[in-house]
């Protein structure tokens, strides 16, 4: 088990994917305590994706301060964010636990998983939790010809605190 030294700040990053559920469950049985800060965060896609280049090959640049996000996803993750928080005051009476979204401009992994990183040292924490949907490495590749990838591999990377992922839970046989 891990320490538990009282009063951490813990971000724990989170999406509609089942694995962002087992994270924070896994967090809750593991690492948190009453006395700890948790900060749940999410990064939304933008509403509509910035065009790099124009048609004939001149750059444009992203002002990455104007941008809004995509309205249907934004509203899907205040739900999942609103639940998280509410399952974690539940199980851990008198925590304190906020909630914050951020729009990811360039929408892709590398950019959700900067925001992960620069929210959490903006914000002094300890360590940052997040899930992963396990592409693996060949998957994981292919797609980051197209600007995708692991926004976990990000995390671990990047991220100047410790951190910690969560893999999809699959049953032994």
């Amino acid at each position: 088990m891990l320490s538990r030294k009282p009063g951490r700040t813990i971000v724990i990053a989170v999406d509609e994917g089942p694995v962002s559920k087992e994270a924070l469950e896994w967090s809750m049985d593991k690492i948190i305590s009453k006395e700890d800060t948790v900060k749940l965060v999410t990064v939304v896609d933008p509403a509509e994706r910035p065009t790099f280049v124009t048609p004939g090959g001149v750059p444009i640049e992203v002002d990455p301060n104007n941008c809004a996000p995509d309205p249907k996803q934004q509203e899907k993750r205040n739900k999942i964010l609103n639940d998280f928080r509410d399952t974690l005051e539940k199980r851990l009476k008198g925590i304190n636990c906020s909630t914050d979204s951020m729009v990811s401009c360039l929408g892709s992994s590398g950019d959700q998983g900067r925001h992960i990183c620069e929210f959490a040292a903006e914000n002094k924490a300890d360590m940052i939790v997040l899930g992963s949907r396990g592409m693996g490495s060949f998957r994981r590749s292919i797609m980051g010809m197209f600007g995708l990838g692991s926004v976990s591999s990000y995390v671990v990377n990047h991220a100047t605190v410790p951190n910690i992922i969560i893999h999809k839970h699959q049953e032994c046989q």
